[in-house]
């Protein structure tokens, strides 16, 4: 994106809307850095403790990170620590001149909710803010205590890579009569293609829905997946949401029971490579 000196200013505006830059210095031993805030979707129901992983490439193996501050709705009274969540397979990787780390940050919350619209950090020495393009959202559950459908079998950590190929299996138990209404995620991710079993007998795929389960089913969910929004989220991105299944009791209540999935962008040599080429290709030309 630095051509030329008269595409600097709108250089600058593509760069901030796609990823967040940095470059700790102005001498010869400075650390060119790109920190992939735009590769990063999180909206989870969860506990009073959370986290996620922001992508970052540089120049600089060693580079010095430090978390100075978030800023957004309910951050003020969050604990939150820098770790460094990167794949020993891939912390001496170097690709294109770029070595990749995964910044991990593990929160805790007193609030209900907690939205994060950008991250304050020291890098080398120099600070700088960085704005996640889709804002963190973390909702705190209570553990869905009353739920009348209970979770046997879900996917917890998966690969964004896998989509295409993966068939995912979801089962779940019943306590009561109730009627499945649907099964869904709140949000990043569809459902492709799904099959549909109760007590080991195929059902049908999505339409069977709404479907009635009498006490003490179990539900079988095989299903692929795929992009909500393709053109904004790719394969490695780092994705964070709920599946979830919504359905009514006899009284006519309805409920749902939201799962949490964790969908890793960069897991092995070959998507750290990939991820590297994606971030430069979106931050030089």
């Amino acid at each position: 994106m630095k051509k030329i000196f008269i595409f600097l200013a709108a250089a600058a505006v593509l760069t901030a809307l796609v990823f967040s830059g940095c470059n700790t210095g102005a001498d010869s031993n400075s650390v060119e850095c790109f920190v992939g805030t735009d590769m990063i979707k999180y909206n989870l129901k969860g506990m009073e403790d959370f986290g996620f992983n922001v992508t970052l490439i540089s120049a600089n193996k060693d580079v010095d990170v430090e978390f100075i501050s978030f800023e957004g709705e309910n951050t003020q009274g969050l604990s939150v620590q820098l770790r460094d969540d990167t794949f020993e397979s891939i912390k001496e990787l170097n690709h294109n001149g770029y070595y990749i780390r995964l910044l991990g940050f593990a929160c805790k919350t007193a609030d209900d909710y907690v939205k994060i619209d950008s991250v304050n950090l020291k890098i080398d020495g120099t600070e700088k803010q960085f704005d996640f393009s889709t804002p963190i959202k973390h909702y705190v559950s209570d553990g869905d205590t009353n739920s009348c459908v209970y979770a046997q079998n879900y996917p917890l950590f998966i690969s964004t890579n896998s989509y295409s190929t993966t068939e995912y299996h979801y089962s779940y138990s019943t306590d009561e009569n109730v009627t499945v209404q649907s099964f869904a995620f709140n949000d990043f991710l569809n459902v492709k293609s799904v099959v549909v079993s109760v007590d080991d007998v195929e059902i049908g795929g999505a339409d069977c829905f709404p479907l009635p389960l009498k006490k003490d089913s179990t539900l079988t969910i095989d299903c692929r997946l795929e992009f909500k929004e393709p053109d904004k989220i790719g394969e490695y991105n780092n994705i964070y949401c709920d599946s979830v299944i919504t359905y009514t009791l006899e009284s006519g209540e309805q409920q749902s029971l939201p799962n949490n999935l964790v969908s890793q962008g960069v897991s092995n040599d070959e998507y750290a490579k990939n991820a590297i080429d994606y971030i430069l290709k979106n931050n030089i030309e």
